[in-house]
């Protein structure tokens, strides 16, 4: 730092030294001075370090840390933190855009990522975030020009380029979303480029084969034929089944809602899977922009992406196979039951999966390549995934509880039974789910049958006897599926795996009157009694933790009537959360839940815009809970 002043100097020869009286010799000021100077950097280097450790910037340092550990709501809160003390950080804005656009938060999303580009224009990242933000509430001319901007400015940025082509096939603009593509993957393939041909398909299926046949003891009765297709006719491919399915399941249902709700999962479907054995015609369809895109995306070494071709045509072979010596295309395209399809999709995948391993064995294969061969098959990509939090726990259930729970139920089978006892499963599979996740229970004899369960959740009907017949009913199992979707809120991916890891199985019963109330019963079976509490410990805190969101939201209110614990024996620990949600003055929901446990099992009642009171809900839960222990005794 230059400093100003006058440096005293002697006069003469040899100089003179001043009176002490009029101040200090020139050699002490220097010293002086130079003393000085170290105690201001030193000073400075203290300040710089106290800034680091508590100012904005530190706050933003540790969000990316948890950002990138897809611990997205800690992530929130410090950035909110450092905004607070420095509303000039673009990174903290930006980056508190894609947290909660990651937490399904578009609207917030697209806010902080526009004050973060207000700050700073050109920041290619941000317009990118608000396009994936824009994306996902369906505003396409939007995200189009977001990543537009992103391209001019950085025409080399890879993600603007393939998200462009995202959003361009969703407008049906299949030509031009070709053309973004081939530029994202001219960016970002180098060395992993690959070339899906037919030519390089048949001679996996020439490779495939025979193996399969050696391993399952079956033969394929015909050829099956390869189609190369794009993702938007996967997706139309999907988009029929999941119709057929669903009008099977539900005839009762609502077909503007099934289609809705089919339309978006077969374009979920459309942007991860890569190849589809269809069971309606028969064929094995390719699309090699998506194999490409995943390769891209997981980057395995340029060694490992022909052994994964290999897997996964090996793998849908096997449901060809599968399909033509057992016939079991119409049990998966009309299914009796949502119960049903779970079951037959675990088989069906998991004996893929298995079998495919097995290929693997033979081929001299490394375990990673049959990891990298079922993320492709699933889609599951793991931490290399492009969707947000919510999706990515949707794939990875759907991944653990078909395709890994699935080859594990096929295993226990075949070393029990060998090839002979895979033919009895197809021909007579298991009539609950639950045999599936814990393998035993397939040769055991059942706890409880699903009559038990819809029986002991049949007490909820005192609540609604006077008036049954205004009432509609439906019943049904639970999967993991669901309780993790319904955990997701305020509990971490670890916290959910260490909560459901005793899970066992579960149905529920649920009575709706029209769209205005409903109220459910749901039990579920744990293995052990401290699985069952642990749960409940999970739901309470995943609970209070959508409170403290809905009291966070602009021109919500929330009143908590109760929040309190029941006594209701034989039932152990039982808790109550009654609320009462205001979106708006003229629109008021009035929600309750109790959860109570015994022993290994875990019970929860939810009433929505219907009043019961406390002593309802004991004498509900008590005679529950007292049928089922003489159902346990029998």
């Amino acid at each position: 730092m230059e400093m100003n002043g006058e440096e005293e100097t002697g006069s003469g020869e040899g100089g003179q030294q001043q009176d002490p009286e009029q101040g200090m010799s020139a050699g002490k000021k220097k010293i002086f001075m130079i003393a000085a100077a170290v105690c201001f950097a030193g000073l400075l280097v203290s300040l710089s370090v106290y800034f680091m450790l508590t100012g904005a910037g530190s706050f933003v340092r540790k969000g990316n840390k948890l950002l990138k550990d897809k611990r997205y709501r800690e992530a929130v809160n410090l950035y909110q933190t450092a905004i607070q003390k420095d509303p000039r950080i673009a990174e903290a804005w930006m980056n508190l855009g894609l947290a909660l656009d990651s937490m399904g938060d578009p609207d917030r999303a697209i806010e902080a990522l526009d004050r973060a580009l207000i700050l700073k224009p050109k920041k290619v990242k941000a317009w990118v975030y608000k396009g994936n933000a824009q994306y996902g509430k369906g505003m396409l001319e939007d995200a189009l020009r977001s990543y537009d901007e992103a391209i001019r400015l950085d025409p080399k940025y890879p993600g603007a380029w393939a998200n462009k082509a995202s959003v361009l096939r969703k407008m049906q603009k299949y030509e031009e979303s070709g053309e973004a593509f081939r530029k994202y993957i001219e960016l970002a393939a180098k060395d992993l480029k690959f070339d899906v041909t037919p030519a390089v398909m048949e001679e996996a299926m020439r490779l495939a084969r025979p193996l399969i046949e050696e391993i399952t003891g079956l033969k394929f009765m015909k050829e099956v034929d390869l189609r190369i297709i794009t993702p938007d006719e996967l997706g139309e491919i999907e988009r029929k089944r999941l119709v057929a399915q669903s009008v099977s399941v539900s005839p009762g249902a609502d077909r503007k809602q099934i289609e809705l709700n089919s339309r978006l999962f077969s374009e979920f479907y459309s942007e991860i899977i890569p190849e589809l054995y269809e069971f309606a015609d028969g064929n094995l369809y390719m699309v090699p922009d998506t194999f490409q895109r995943n390769v891209v995306l997981v980057k395995p070494s340029k060694d490992k992406i022909r052994n994964i071709m290999v897997l996964l045509v090996a793998h849908d072979m096997v449901h060809a196979l599968d399909d033509q010596n057992y016939g079991i295309s119409a049990r998966i395209i009309k299914p009796k039951s949502q119960d049903e399809l779970g079951i037959l999709e675990s088989i069906v995948e998991g004996h893929a999966v298995f079998v495919a391993r097995k290929v693997a064995e033979k081929m001299g294969l490394k375990e990673e390549d049959v990891r990298f061969g079922m993320m492709f098959t699933s889609g599951d990509l793991g931490e290399a995934s492009v969707f947000d939090e919510g999706a990515r726990q949707v794939v990875s259930t759907r991944f653990k509880q078909i395709y890994v729970r699935g080859e594990e139920f096929i295993k226990f089978v075949h070393e029990k039974e060998g090839n002979p006892g895979i033919t009895r499963l197809f021909n007579s599979p298991p009539k609950k789910l639950s045999a599936v996740m814990q393998p035993q229970l397939y040769y055991e004899k059942e706890l409880l049958a699903k009559e038990d369960y819809f029986s002991l959740l049949s007490v909820l009907e005192r609540v609604i006897a006077p008036e049954k017949e205004k009432w509609q009913k439906q019943g049904g199992e639970i999967n993991e599926m669901l309780l993790r979707a319904g955990l997701s809120t305020g509990l971490t991916p670890k916290e959910i795996e260490e909560t459901l890891k005793g899970f066992n199985e579960g149905y529920s019963l649920t009575f709706a009157k029209g769209n205005t109330a409903f109220i459910s019963a749901a039990l579920l079976m744990f293995r052990e009694n401290k699985d069952a509490a642990s749960f409940l410990a999970a739901e309470e805190k995943s609970i209070k933790s959508k409170w403290e969101r809905i009291k966070g939201t602009p021109g919500v209110a929330m009143e908590v009537l109760q929040d309190i614990k029941l006594d209701a024996p034989p039932a152990g620990k039982t808790v109550i959360k009654e609320v009462i949600i205001a979106p708006t003055q003229n629109q008021r929901t009035y929600t309750l839940n109790m959860m109570g446990t015994y022993k290994n099992f875990e019970c929860e009642f939810t009433f929505v815009n219907c009043k019961v009171n406390n002593e309802q809900l004991a004498v509900l839960l008590s005679a529950l809970f007292k049928n089922l222990e003489a159902k346990l005794k029998q």
